[in-house]
């Protein structure tokens, strides 16, 4: 003979109650609805289950669209770097801006260099 123990082996699973939990749960947790209480013959009460399926359903899908959203809200912010690598980015950027700008510079000053430098030696070629 099985012999079953009086509290169930791994309470605050859900399914399993404590003594007491079920004073805690929802008024409406065992209410059939408002559609089930003038079912009084099997053909009302087919309707009404009808009625609370199509209602769960409708429920369903909005819940299972909230989940999505928030879904997608969470995998856009995780997208988006924090403030530190932001700031960290940033940092580098500028730094390669100035460095890009003073190579630049350098660039165009020896550019002119060899266009004096051509000129000069273009025109010593031409004297003589």
């Amino acid at each position: 003979m099985l012999v079953l123990p009086a509290k169930p082996p791994n309470p605050g699973l859900p399914g399993s109650f404590e003594d007491g939990d079920r004073d805690r749960l929802p008024a409406d947790f065992m209410n059939p609805g408002p559609n089930w209480l003038h079912a009084s013959n099997k053909e009302a009460l087919q309707k009404a289950l009808d009625d609370e399926k199509t209602e769960l359903q409708a429920r369903k899908l909005l819940v299972e669209a909230e989940e999505r959203n928030q879904r997608r809200a969470h995998i856009d912010a995780a997208a988006v770097p924090s403030k530190m690598p932001l700031e960290r980015i940033d940092r580098y950027e500028t730094s390669n801006r100035r460095h890009r700008y003073k190579l630049e510079k350098r660039l165009e000053e020896l550019q002119s260099r060899w266009k004096e430098q051509g000129l000069v030696s273009s025109a010593r070629n031409a004297e003589n």
